[in-house]
């Protein structure tokens, strides 16, 4: 009775550390892939104040009338 006790402790133990480890896996890559997109948006919110709204046309200063 011990004996069946300790292997299901034993294999408990092994699947809460493996899914201990996948758990902590998809939380950083959820951040990474979080961070990667919060990055491309920033990027793309500069390049759209930059040209004035208009990312198709090239950056020109503003012409003098």
């Amino acid at each position: 009775m011990s004996k069946t006790s300790s292997i299901g402790r034993s294999w408990g133990s092994i699947l809460n550390s493996a899914m201990n480890r996948v758990a902590l896996v998809l939380l950083l890559s959820f951040m990474l892939v979080f961070a990667l997109l919060f990055t491309a948006a920033l990027a793309i919110g500069s390049a759209w104040e930059l040209t004035g709204g208009n990312l198709l046309r090239r950056f020109r200063p503003a012409r003098a009338q």
